[in-house]
């Protein structure tokens, strides 16, 4: 449980209402009180009521995000069907928030799969269901993924190694957002589809592709700030 915090809410006469906390100790004729680092400073006579009241701040206020993600991928390559080795990921969002349910952002990175590596580049949708400190969150991504190298190694390649091609990248993802003064850290779980492609030699000189499908359980940590 996060202990519950108060602060001082000052309502004024034309409708303003004024949140932080009241200095002390409080100027003769006045009302003085510090919110989101500025100093107000009110007459009496403007002020209609003082109160405090449970602290419930915009976790999800509109504007720019920045995310920081890392993980694992674990499952299969469609071309084999057996490799269950996990794959290390390094990804960074950039985006706006439109609402607390909705941001939209665009993301680079880093995906180590055994048969290659690739550089994803997508677009991504996501929210957040609740204003809460502690809260659910959704995303879904889509993009284009490209060879980090021209080549890889590909035991069925008969000489040199084979040449990598990109392919299309899809994912969806729910999680867990627990905000913090400064950043949100983010727990999630989902699901990574990436396809690209090979061409080699094989023994007897003749040119081979081969389409292969990522499929990936996605296991991840984040900081958003």
């Amino acid at each position: 449980m996060f202990a519950q915090r108060w602060e001082d809410v000052v309502y004024l006469r034309n409708g303003s209402v004024i949140r932080g906390k009241l200095t002390q100790p409080q100027p003769p004729g006045k009302v003085q009180i510090e919110s989101n680092r500025n100093l107000w400073v009110f007459s009496q006579q403007e002020v209609l009521r003082l109160t405090q009241e449970r602290y419930s701040p915009n976790w999800t206020s509109k504007g720019y995000y920045g995310l920081a993600e890392t993980g694992l991928l674990i499952g299969a390559s469609a071309y084999n069907g057996v490799n269950s080795e996990q794959s290390f990921r390094l990804e960074m969002v950039n985006g706006y928030r439109f609402h607390r349910l909705l941001a939209a952002g665009a993301g680079i990175g880093v995906n180590f799969y055994q048969e290659s590596h690739l550089i994803p580049l997508y677009a991504e949708l996501r929210g957040e269901l609740l204003n809460q400190q502690l809260t659910p969150f959704y995303v879904v991504q889509a993009g284009y993924g490209l060879p980090l190298s021209g080549q890889i190694k590909d035991e069925q390649a008969w000489g040199p190694n084979a040449q990598a091609d990109g392919g299309w990248m899809y994912g969806a993802g729910l999680g867990l957002a627990v905000h913090t003064a400064k950043v949100s850290w983010l727990f999630g779980m989902g699901i990574r589809l990436q396809q690209n492609r090979t061409h080699y030699f094989d023994w007897a000189g003749t040119s081979i592709s081969d389409q292969l499908t990522h499929r990936r359980l996605g296991l991840q940590i984040g900081v958003m700030y």
